[in-house]
C-alpha cells in the first residue's frame, strides 16, 4: 500500500499480515483527535479482557509487516 505526498487525516488504520506500508516523501498521516473516530474493541491486558479504544495502527496475529519511505506518521498534532 502506498501513502502519496499529501496530508491525511485518519482514524485507525487496521494492519493485515504481508503489508508494506510505504509512506512517500511529503506524506503525513495525521490520526484524528476525535474520540469517536476510534472504536471500542474487546482486548486483553494482563491476561485480564478489557474494553478499550482501538489503537490508531492496530492489528493482531501479523507476520510480514513493513513500513517503509520517508513520510511522517503524526499522532499529536494540532488541529
Amino acid at each position: 500500500m502506498i501513502v502519496p505526498a499529501g496530508v491525511w487525516l485518519t482514524g485507525p488504520i487496521t494492519l493485515t499480515s504481508h503489508l508494506n506500508l510505504h509512506v512517500e516523501a511529503g506524506a503525513v498521516v495525521l490520526f484524528s483527535r476525535e474520540f469517536t473516530d476510534f472504536p471500542l474493541i474487546i482486548s486483553s491486558f494482563e491476561g485480564e479482557e478489557v474494553v478499550r479504544c482501538q489503537s490508531p495502527l492496530d492489528g493482531e496475529g501479523l507476520e510480514h509487516v513493513a513500513f517503509t519511505g520517508s513520510g511522517v506518521f503524526d499522532g499529536d498534532h494540532e488541529c
